[in-house]
């Protein structure tokens, strides 16, 4: 089934803006919308007016800036997420570990309980779906964004932020589910801030974790 890329820009604070995607993908019997946005109104019919499903994922602890509204947009659906986007949101989210589909593979990235990232591997396409593992922003930036990349170490190239690296506590935990992604079929990996690259280059960026 299909897999729909909706592109907005984060206003973190500071002055510092991300490019972001919310990624919708659609099964026999569900739709999901993963970091949603405040979603286009031709979206927000489709899903009201379809017969599925419908599942908002907050995909890590920092994704779940408009799952409060969606609940209040869809107080039908089902949300799910970690323990500090539900208490972040004011939602109670279900657990990811808890979410089944025939086309995607929900992955837990173990080793870093603060970032407590799920990844999401889309079958029919093979492709790799990550939120914050690594960033790849190669666009204009204003002066607070620049800073703020150098800072975190991902100006202008795919690379993870120094964050995450400071606040894994079990690299050996980390780099096994790394090597799990590493091992599946993928044609490309999309995260949530920049462009799409493909395995070659994710693996060569994983292997630096």
């Amino acid at each position: 089934m299909s897999i729909e890329i909706i592109d907005y820009i984060a206003n973190t604070g500071f002055g510092v803006q991300f490019p972001a995607k919310t990624i919708l993908i659609e099964d026999d019997v569900n739709h999901f919308i993963i970091s949603p946005c405040e979603l286009p109104q031709e979206t927000i019919e489709t899903l009201m007016n379809s017969n599925k499903h419908i599942i908002f994922i907050s995909p890590n602890n920092f994704h779940n800036l408009h799952i409060n509204k969606m609940k209040n947009l869809f107080p039908k659906a089902f949300f799910y997420g970690p323990k500090r986007s539900a208490k972040q949101s004011g939602v109670e989210l279900k657990s990811l570990k808890d979410l089944k589909s025939e086309d995607v593979e929900f992955i837990y990235l173990k080793g870093n309980n603060t970032l407590a990232e799920t990844c999401f591997y889309h079958k029919p396409t093979e492709t790799l779906i990550v939120t914050d593992l690594f960033f790849n922003m190669k666009h204009k930036m204003n002066l607070p964004t620049k800073l703020a990349m150098l800072i975190a170490g991902t100006y202008q190239k795919p690379a993870t932020s120094r964050i995450i690296k400071f606040t894994t506590k079990d690299k050996p935990a980390l780099k096994s589910s790394l090597s799990y992604l590493a091992s599946l079929p993928i044609l490309k990996v999309i995260p949530s801030h920049g462009d799409a690259i493909g395995k070659d280059e994710f693996i060569k960026l994983i292997s630096l974790l």
